[in-house]
């Protein structure tokens, strides 16, 4: 790209920024003449819009064109960079995701250990109860079944050994998904196909119906 397709200061004409009287307000159409009128004006003003439409059309051209060398000096500025920032990224979410399982592995062992910590002590508990009953010791015997019963595995909770970085944001879950069978996708999820529609309404001029769709027809002249 080069200076020349640069757009320089835009000095727009000071009648492309007024309405002209006659285009300021629509006209009342009770007679032929009055269509008559309606549509001679009506022709006049496309042909205004077309004018102006024309004078901003260069300028436009050059914008876009800007726009777009800009974008690609962009991607080549940075591309080298994101490459290695997306690397980086998933380095480090595939160290993420090991130090998670092996905390699920810590927790799961340590959550068996304490369960099986806390069954033995109710076993023990029950046996004491037990004892006492058969020795006659009825309230002793209620006061260890009620201990007993008090006896829950202690909580275990193993924190990822992933250190936080100054600066960066904490890796959060993102949940995706793909349709594999879209015949499978329930109807709740579906969404009618409108461009399709209104190409079947165009081509058939609205002789084909369709169940569930209103079909109408509206002049447009411009």
């Amino acid at each position: 790209m080069n200076n020349s397709t640069i757009p320089q200061a835009l000095v727009v004409p000071k009648d492309m920024l007024i309405v002209p009287p006659q285009f300021a307000r629509a006209p009342i159409v009770r007679t032929a003449d009055d269509y008559a009128a309606a549509g001679t004006t009506l022709v006049a003003v496309k042909t205004e819009i077309k004018r102006r439409e024309d004078f901003f059309s260069g300028p436009k051209k050059a914008a876009k064109a800007l726009h777009t060398w800009i974008c690609d000096c962009e991607r080549r500025a940075t591309a080298a960079l994101m490459m290695f920032r997306n690397d980086c990224s998933r380095v480090m979410g595939a160290f993420t995701a090991e130090q998670q399982r092996i905390a699920r592995e810590q927790e799961a062992k340590l959550r068996a250990e304490a369960e099986e910590k806390a069954r033995r002590e109710q076993e023990r508990l029950q046996k004491r109860a037990e004892a006492a009953a058969v020795k006659g010791q009825e309230e002793k015997a209620a006061q260890l079944e009620a201990q007993a019963a008090t006896i829950v595995p202690a909580v275990v909770t193993i924190t990822p050994n992933v250190p936080k970085v100054e600066g960066l944001k904490e890796a959060r879950d993102v949940w995706k998904c793909e349709v594999l069978d879209a015949s499978l996708v329930p109807r709740d999820y579906l969404m009618p196909d409108l461009t399709k529609i209104s190409g079947v309404v165009r081509a058939t001029k609205g002789t084909v119906p369709i169940p569930g769709v209103r079909i109408w027809c509206e002049k447009a002249r411009l």
